[in-house]
C-alpha cells in the first residue's frame, strides 16, 4: 500500500515560503488585529498556549515561526525565560525562529545571549529603535546573517521609537549601504483583518526599492491575508517569505489539523544551549 499524507495536510496547500506568526502577551498567544494591542485576546486555537501553537504549526509543516513579544514592544521587559524556552522547543521541532523582542541598545548583551540559540534570527525593528545606527549594536552581539531589519508601519506611516527617526529613506539607506541580509516590511494596520490579499501599494513600493537598491536581501512581509492561497500575490510582488497567522489558523480549524489540547510550556532549563 502506498503511504499517503493525511488529507488535512495536503489540503493546507504547500506551506513553503510561509512564516507562522505567534504574538506573545503575558505568556499567552494572542489574536492580533490591526495593531490595537490593548484589544488583543488569547488565541482560541490552542487556548493561548504558545508551545501548543508551535506544535500545531510543526504538524502542518510550518518550519519558520515569527514570534513578537508584545510585552517587550509595549515598553515592558522581554519575557526572557519564556522566549528562551520557546526557541528551544522550536529547535526540537525543526523550526527556525524570527524573534522581535524589542531590540534597542538598552537591551543588555546578557539578555540577548540568554535567549540566543542557533535556530534564532533576531529582529531589529524600527518601532523599538531611535536611529538606523541602533542595529549595529545587535550586529556586534550576533552574526549579521541572523539579524533582520524590520520596517514597521501603520497605515503607511513608519513606526519608530519615541523621538526616533521617522524618515523611511534613512532606514532604507542602511538596508542598502550595510547590505542587510534580511528585511521585514510590515504594516500592522492590516494584520488580522483579511483585507490585504496582496501587498498594499506602499509596501509594493518599498519592496521594489529594495529590489533595485539593496543587495538581494531576503524580503519578508505579509499581514492581512484572507486565505493562505493569497501568498502567491505576495510572492509575485517580490516577497520571499510571507507572514501569516489568522488565515492559517482558520484553515487549520476547517481541516481539524491542529492540536486541540494545550501543550504545557516547559518551565525548566533542561534544553541545552
Amino acid at each position: 500500500m502506498t503511504n499517503r499524507e493525511p488529507e488535512t495536510r495536503r489540503d493546507i496547500a504547500s506551506l513553503d515560503q510561509l512564516i507562522g506568526v505567534i504574538d506573545l502577551c503575558n505568556a499567552q498567544c494572542v489574536h492580533a488585529v490591526a495593531g490595537n494591542r490593548s484589544e488583543y485576546r488569547p488565541l482560541e486555537l490552542t487556548s493561548g498556549n504558545p508551545s501548543g501553537l508551535l506544535n500545531a504549526y510543526a504538524r502542518v509543516g510550518i518550519r519558520d515561526v515569527y514570534i513578537a513579544d508584545i510585552d517587550a514592544l509595549t515598553r515592558q521587559e522581554p519575557q526572557v525565560e519564556l522566549l528562551r524556552q520557546l526557541v528551544r522547543v522550536a529547535d526540537g521541532l525543526g523550526q527556525m525562529v524570527w524573534l522581535d523582542a524589542g531590540w534597542n541598545p538598552k537591551l543588555s548583551r546578557e539578555t540577548v545571549r540568554r535567549i540566543d540559540h542557533e535556530n534564532l534570527h533576531w529582529i531589529a525593528a524600527t518601532e523599538s529603535m531611535l536611529d538606523p545606527s541602533d542595529i549595529e549594536g545587535l550586529w556586534s552581539i550576533v552574526d549579521s546573517g541572523r539579524v533582520a531589519l524590520s520596517l514597521d508601519l501603520h497605515d503607511g506611516r513608519l513606526k519608530c521609537g519615541c523621538t526616533g527617526e521617522t524618515n523611511l529613506a534613512a532606514w532604507l539607506e542602511i538596508a542598502a549601504k550595510r547590505a542587510c541580509k534580511n528585511v521585514i516590511v510590515l504594516d500592522t494596520a492590516f494584520v488580522g483583518t483579511g483585507k490585504a490579499p496582496g501587498p498594499p501599494k506602499h509596501i509594493k513600493e518599498i519592496i521594489e526599492w529594495l529590489d533595485q537598491n539593496a543587495q538581494e536581501p531576503l524580503v519578508i512581509s505579509g499581514g492581512g491575508l484572507s486565505q493562505i492561497e493569497d501568498k502567491h500575490f505576495w510572492l509575485s510582488a517580490g516577497v520571499d517569505r510571507v507572514l501569516v497567522a489568522t488565515a492559517l489558523h482558520r484553515r487549520m480549524r476547517e481541516t481539524g489539523d491542529f492540536i486541540i489540547q494545550s501543550c504545557p510550556t516547559p518551565m525548566n532549563d533542561s534544553a541545552g544551549d
